[in-house]
């Protein structure tokens, strides 16, 4: 099994390990398993999201994670690249903090999580740069709903109806940096944008998920 680095510029990574381009990434992996650490989404040069030449029955994808050098993967896009990738390559994950800014022992356990088997990763360390859902961030992000929905339904003044975005960015803030929890405000954020009205309903639906 390889481990390559898709477009470069992270640290830990040998010349032989890193391929600028989808096209290099399918020469290097010369028909072996691979695991794949992208510096950013893997675009075509069509501007494709996601290059088609991943989808290649000749290129064997063990597992594929989403990363930057200096923050965390986009929520969004890692939503996107598992949708697209979800037949080709179900072990699809994001850095929720930058690679380069991530201790070296650290990273060492990643590319040993991505090398395994394992479809949830057992060490700690890893579940939380992966953004698995952990115990802390499911509690913060119930509070902050929980404040939210208190606030909701205890009044009507201008003040409640005017900071909707301020009083839910403490929730929508968490649930970015989270990414396993980001889908859980998909209905919430719906809301915010279109139907302010079901709020208080699209609330109470992710704080019973939390709660479960």
């Amino acid at each position: 099994m390889k481990t390559i680095c898709l477009f470069g510029d992270f640290r830990g990574f040998s010349d032989d390990a890193v391929a600028v381009s989808t096209e290099e990434l399918l020469k290097k992996a010369d028909d072996e398993e691979v695991v794949v650490i992208s510096h950013g989404m893997p675009t075509g040069h069509a501007n494709e999201a996601v290059d088609p030449l991943l989808l290649q029955p000749g290129l064997h994808l063990h597992a594929f994670l989403l990363a930057q050098s200096g923050s965390s993967a986009s929520p969004t896009d890692l939503e996107y690249l598992k949708d697209k990738l979800e037949r080709k390559c179900p072990r699809t994950f994001g850095m929720v903090r930058g690679w380069n800014s991530t201790h070296s022992g650290h990273r060492a356990k990643i590319i040993d999580f991505l090398e395994s088997s394992e479809t949830v990763p057992s060490d700690p360390d890893v579940q939380s740069l992966l953004g698995f859902d952990s115990p802390v961030a499911r509690l913060a992000l119930r509070v902050a709903l929980e404040i939210a929905l208190r606030e909701l339904s205890g009044g009507t003044s201008s003040r409640h109806k005017l900071n909707l975005e301020t009083l839910l960015s403490p929730a929508i803030s968490l649930a970015e940096q989270e990414p396993s929890l980001a889908a859980s405000m998909t209905g919430i954020s719906r809301a915010l944008e279109s139907d302010r009205k079901s709020l208080p309903h699209e609330i109470s639906l992710v704080l019973a998920e939390l709660q479960s």
